[in-house]
């Protein structure tokens, strides 16, 4: 603890007391009254004043301004028409098609199943399928795909590579997709696990093989810096 004289500056009490105690006993006080004196002066107003100075308290993950840790993501629910009956769903209005996609969404509460189907004269199509009913809401021809339309020469068809694909890994398929690179075709699928974990499943479009595909990390960029936790 420190003294601070008001206005000037501060010393430590032990100094004062030292202070005071030689000034005391120079007047010929006994030990009582040099503590009373030296109490008297760190009380006395308008001569100087105790001060303490709190240490800083280190910061907790609770406390105001830290960084709150990541929640658990998103639980995944299993709609109550599958992958394949939604693929069954968009052929049967689409007949003589081939499918190159199809993709669980959800908008406004409301699941659906979107079904991407080539037609024999080279037409794309976008089909929705209600993921609940199994209804077909919507079928409009698109004219731009991302897709190609080689998939209508692949061996291993959409309700094929979804078999191969949950062979590989079982679980809920919610996304399916046909993709060509360097000439050769493949599907990915992607499947949902018991735990909610989402895994990616490669199918060769020629050959059947199911491949099970890395899980992607986040990059960091050059000017980003690893988490730490609060220094005490």
């Amino acid at each position: 603890m420190c003294i601070r004289v008001q206005g000037e500056y501060s010393m430590p009490a032990k100094t004062v007391l030292a202070l005071a105690f030689a000034a005391t006993t120079a007047a010929g006080m006994s030990g009582g009254a040099v503590a009373a004196f030296a109490d008297d002066a760190v009380r006395a107003p308008g001569a100087v004043q105790a001060t303490e100075t709190a240490s800083p308290m280190p910061s907790s993950p609770e406390s105001p301004g830290a960084s709150p840790s990541a929640g658990p993501s998103e639980s995944f629910t299993a709609p109550d028409v599958t992958a394949e009956q939604a693929i069954s769903k968009a052929m049967e209005k689409q007949q003589d098609s081939t499918i190159a996609s199809a993709k669980l969404e959800s908008e406004a509460g409301t699941e659906t199943w979107q079904v991407e189907t080539l037609t024999k004269d080279d037409k794309w199509h976008q089909v929705t399928v209600d993921a609940t009913t199994g209804e077909v809401t919507e079928d409009k021809e698109s004219s731009e795909s991302k897709q190609s339309t080689a998939v209508k020469d692949a061996k291993i068809k959409a309700t094929d590579a979804i078999a191969k694909a949950t062979e590989q890994q079982p679980g809920t398929v919610k996304e399916l997709e046909f993709k060509e690179k360097d000439s050769k075709g493949s599907w990915t699928v992607e499947v949902v696990d018991d735990q909610g974990m989402t895994h990616e499943v490669k199918v060769d479009a020629e050959t059947g093989e199911a491949t099970m595909q890395p899980a992607e990390t986040p990059t960091m960029s050059p000017t980003e810096s690893p988490a730490t936790s609060p220094t005490p």
